[in-house]
C-alpha cells in the first residue's frame, strides 16, 4: 500500500473531480432482491429486508459508486467508504451515495476510498457526528479534500494487483480451515474404519519421568497451550525457575509432558513431545512421561490435541483449579485414563499423515498471519 511513495506520475486531485453525490430515487426498477448490505457488501435476503418504502425511502447504487457508512469501530475511528463492486442496487436513504465523474477503475478504487490511512484524515475534518452512534458526512467539507490518484493505466494495473492478492489470501485462508478442520477429523475418520484400536490404560504403555542429572546448564522449557514448548528465556525474558530449578524434571528428546494447567484453549490441560531440544529441564509440577516403548510419542501428543481424552479427564477433577491455576489431577490419576490406541506400527502412519497436515496449517499461517 506504499505505492503513492514510489510512483512520480500520481497527483493530487480534489476529490470533488473525482465524485459528485447523488441522491438516485427508485422509480420501482428495483425490488427487494436488489437491498444492498452496504456494510458488507452484497444483496441482502428479501425475508431480511424490512423496509415497505422500497421506492421512496431508498437511494440507487450503481455498480462502482461509493456510499458512507458512518458507524465507527476499531478499525475506522470515523466511518468508512465502501465501493459498490456486486451490481446495481438500492441501499437506506440513511447512506450517502458518491458517484464518479470521469473514468476510473473500480479494483483500484475498491480499495483506496477504504483505507483508513487515506481517508482516516479526511474524514476526522468532513464528519459531524450525529447523536447515535453513527456519524455523518459533511458533503462539501469532503469533496474539497485533495488526494493523490494515479492516471487510469496505473489504476488498472493496481487494481489488478490487488485483486490477485485478494484471490490469493481469500485462497489461503479456505486452505488453512481445510487443513485445520482435516486435521482434527483425521482422529475420528481413522478411529471409526480401523477395528482393531484397543482401549488401553496410559499407564499401561507409559514410564513415568522425573528428577534431573544436576545440569543447571541445560534449556528450561514451559508449555503454551497454543504454542507447546517456549525457553522461559525467550517467553520470560528470563529463567524464571529460580531455586525451584534444582526440583526440574530432565525430559529428553521424544519425552512428554502433560501441562494440567487450565487455559481458554485447553480446558483439560494439553500434552507435548519434547522435539527441538535433546535435552531440557521442565517444571516438575508437569506429569511426565515416555511411551517410546509401547507407542509414538507424537500420536499421543495429536490424540490429546483431538481433545478426546477431554471426557477422561473432566471425570478426574473434584473441584476446579487450585491456586496455581492447576487443575486437581494428580499424576497417578492422570495414568489411570482410558485412550484408544492401534497398533505401534499405525500409529506411526498416523503420525505421519497428521505431520503433513501440520506443516501445511504452519505454511498457510506464515502466508496469511493471524
Amino acid at each position: 500500500m506504499m505505492l503513492v511513495v514510489f510512483l512520480v506520475d500520481w497527483e493530487q486531485r480534489k476529490l470533488g473531480d473525482e465524485f459528485v453525490k447523488v441522491n438516485e430515487r427508485n422509480n420501482g426498477q428495483f425490488a427487494k432482491d436488489k437491498w444492498i448490505s452496504v456494510a458488507k457488501m452484497y444483496f441482502q435476503s428479501v425475508d431480511k429486508v424490512q423496509s415497505n418504502n422500497i421506492d421512496t425511502r431508498t437511494y440507487v447504487m450503481r455498480m462502482g459508486d461509493i456510499a458512507f457508512e458512518g458507524h465507527p469501530n476499531k478499525d475506522f475511528r470515523f466511518g468508512r467508504f465502501v465501493a459498490n463492486d456486486i451490481g446495481d442496487g438500492v441501499v437506506s436513504e440513511l447512506f450517502p451515495i458518491y458517484r464518479h465523474i470521469g473514468k476510473y477503475d473500480l479494483e483500484y478504487w475498491k480499495y483506496a476510498i477504504h483505507l483508513e490511512r487515506i481517508m482516516g484524515p479526511i474524514l476526522s475534518k468532513s464528519i459531524t457526528s450525529s447523536g447515535n452512534s453513527s456519524n455523518k458526512i459533511n458533503e462539501h467539507h469532503f469533496l474539497k479534500h485533495r488526494i493523490n490518484v494515479p492516471n487510469l493505466n496505473e489504476q488498472r494495473k493496481i487494481g489488478h494487483l490487488l485483486k490477485e492478492l485478494e484471490i490469493a489470501l481469500t485462497l489461503h485462508q479456505r486452505i488453512t480451515s481445510y487443513v485445520e478442520w482435516a486435521f482434527h477429523s483425521a482422529f475420528f475418520f481413522i478411529e471409526k474404519v480401523m477395528y482393531d484400536w484397543e482401549q488401553r490404560k496410559l499407564d499401561e504403555i507409559s514410564t513415568r519421568v522425573r528428577g534431573n542429572n544436576g545440569d543447571m546448564t541445560l534449556p528450561t522449557l514451559t508449555i503454551s497451550a497454543a504454542m507447546g514448548w517456549l525457553n522461559q528465556k525467550e517467553r520470560f525474558s528470563g529463567n524464571i525457575a529460580g531455586a525451584e530449578q534444582e526440583n526440574y524434571t530432565l525430559l529428553s528428546k521424544g519425552q512428554l509432558s502433560y501441562n494440567h494447567g487450565n487455559s481458554k484453549l485447553a480446558k483439560y490441560g494439553t500434552v507435548f513431545t519434547l522435539e527441538n531440544y535433546q535435552k531440557a529441564l521442565v517444571p516438575r509440577v508437569y506429569h511426565s512421561f515416555d511411551v517410546s516403548t509401547a507407542a509414538n510419542p507424537k500420536f499421543i501428543e495429536y490424540l490429546f490435541a483431538t481433545r478426546k481424552p477431554d471426557r477422561e479427564l473432566r471425570k478426574l477433577i473434584s473441584s476446579g483449579a487450585r491456586m496455581d491455576g492447576l487443575l486437581n489431577i494428580n499424576y497417578d490419576a492422570f495414568m489411570s485414563i482410558t485412550i484408544s490406541v492401534p497398533m505401534k506400527e499405525e500409529q506411526e502412519r498416523i503420525s505421519r499423515i497428521i505431520d503433513g497436515l501440520n506443516d501445511s496449517i504452519t505454511l498457510h499461517q506464515r502466508i496469511v498471519p493471524p
